[in-house]
């Protein structure tokens, strides 16, 4: 994903804020310290609502216009970004009430138009372009995903609270969650061996043969035909033939459990790392 560093925010009758209000971020950590109440999280909401816009309506709990217009009735009810993404420098305004949007870049000359036109996010029709746009520069255009990936609010979500949007980015799950994705890796490795236990994949082992121990046994039947047969030395080939297939296919079958392993191997770290970054999360809270 490109790098994307914030720089100015402007609100215009958002929130508790009737009139303007500004907010300039430099390179680096930005901390902004303030008591409860003074308009931390408005500017959370009013940056994602800038750049994924404000659905007509809503009632005082949802993410709409009827929570975050200001009750004064302000003359101007819009936003403004500015924003850095793979070193270039962009500016997003937006009016909250018609929903129209304007994109520019700066270069040499001045700023650029680069996107026009209404973006409502409640509307069937969708701005294609400006949603590229979101693409291209932040890797996404949900506001969802945005608020639960980058912009954390509160309260911070618990280690079981993980976005589902964000359980299927990290577990390639598709619609799935990220336990549906693991729960493909257990039955996966299940189904070649029936001692997950020993592998440190499941709490018990299965009752069921997997296929490793299944081309065991046929291993060791075909062995004791050997032994028997001796004296057939015309059939000797073929059971040495059908060995060297069941042992490749045991080798393909092991190879299969090792790519197994080390990918549940990565996911336990990945959810060790997440767990480590939420803590971290909760300190660095903390602190502040």
């Amino acid at each position: 994903m490109t790098p994307v560093r914030w720089r100015r925010l402007v609100l215009h009758g958002f929130g508790r804020f009737a009139g303007s209000v500004f907010l300039e971020l430099g390179p680096g950590l930005n901390v902004l310290v303030a008591p409860n109440e003074a308009g931390k999280s408005t500017l959370l909401a009013g940056l994602a609502a800038v750049l994924f816009g404000l659905p007509t309506g809503g009632g005082p709990d949802e993410f709409g216009q009827g929570r975050w217009r200001n009750w004064n009735g302000p003359p101007r009810f819009g936003g403004e970004l500015e924003f850095e993404a793979g070193g270039t420098r962009y500016r997003i305004e937006r009016d909250f009430g018609s929903h129209r949007v304007h994109v520019a870049q700066l270069t040499a000359q001045g700023w650029r138009e680069l996107v026009g036109g209404e973006h409502n996010p409640g509307a069937r029709r969708r701005n294609t372009r400006y949603e590229d746009f979101l693409h291209a520069t932040l890797g996404l255009a949900s506001r969802e995903l945005f608020t639960s990936t980058f912009a954390l609010g509160q309260p911070l979500p618990g280690p079981h609270a993980l976005d589902a949007k964000v359980q299927q980015l990290v577990s390639g799950a598709g619609t799935a969650a990220y336990q549906d994705a693991l729960n493909h890796l257990v039955a996966g490795v299940r189904a070649l061996t029936k001692y997950s236990r020993e592998l440190g994949v499941t709490d018990r082992n299965a009752l069921k043969d997997g296929r490793l121990e299944e081309l065991d046994q046929r291993i060791a039947a075909l062995e004791e035909v050997i032994a028997a047969s001796r004296s057939a030395a015309d059939s000797l080939e073929v059971i040495h033939a059908e060995i060297h297939r069941l042992r490749q296919a045991e080798a393909d079958a092991r190879r299969r459990l090792a790519e197994a392993e080390t990918a549940l191997h990565a996911w336990t770290q990945w959810r060790s790392l997440l767990d480590r970054r939420r803590a971290l999360l909760q300190r660095q809270l903390q602190l502040d």
